[in-house]
């Protein structure tokens, strides 16, 4: 039995590869993501952090609505131990721009989001974006498809530990500056 979020994608991987694991629902069309094509995405995304970050321990975030590439993004990076900080699609600029700071956010995943032109001018000059598939950017930026295609086949060295911290999900801050738990 698993004790970590990766040992359990690996478990199911395995067990049933051809069983659908996400729903997404785009343009009137459905589409099923199994665990096996999941778990390469996954399993990619995680090699190329290995390969271009200083991690493990660096802290990426996620701007996007709900959809599989969050879920893979996510786990990607817990994969490759890294730590995940989710951010609102409706937060404002200024918060945005604190959680960034605060945590020192390396790699921001952008996928559609209704606040990107609060949030745009509020980026660190270090930060690196990855833009999610369907996603138009116009600034420097890495496509997700051409990064999990250049590791397609790639298995992260890393290994989860189940006390591995893996995400900081700050509050709306409404009542003050958001606080991270």
């Amino acid at each position: 039995m698993s004790d970590t979020l990766i040992g359990y994608l690996n478990q199911w991987s395995e067990v049933c590869p051809d069983d659908a694991w996400l729903r997404e629902r785009a343009d009137g069309q459905i589409r099923d993501w199994s665990w096996a094509e999941s778990a390469a995405q996954i399993r990619a995304m995680a090699a190329w952090q290995e390969d271009n970050l200083a991690g493990p321990g660096l802290n990426v975030g996620i701007l996007s609505r709900n959809r599989p590439h969050w879920f893979f993004a996510d786990l990607g990076s817990i994969a490759a131990g890294n730590v995940v900080i989710p951010m609102f699609t409706t937060l404002p600029g200024d918060t945005a721009k604190y959680v960034m700071d605060f945590t020192d956010m390396q790699v921001l995943f952008l996928g559609e989001t209704e606040n990107w032109d609060q949030v745009e001018p509020m980026l660190p000059e270090h930060i690196q974006i990855i833009t999610l598939p369907g996603v138009e950017l116009d600034r420097e930026h890495l496509k997700w498809d051409d990064l999990v295609g250049q590791y397609a086949g790639r298995t992260p060295s890393y290994q989860c530990k189940p006390n591995d911290m893996i995400s900081i999900v700050f509050t709306s801050g409404t009542t003050g500056v958001p606080k991270g738990v």
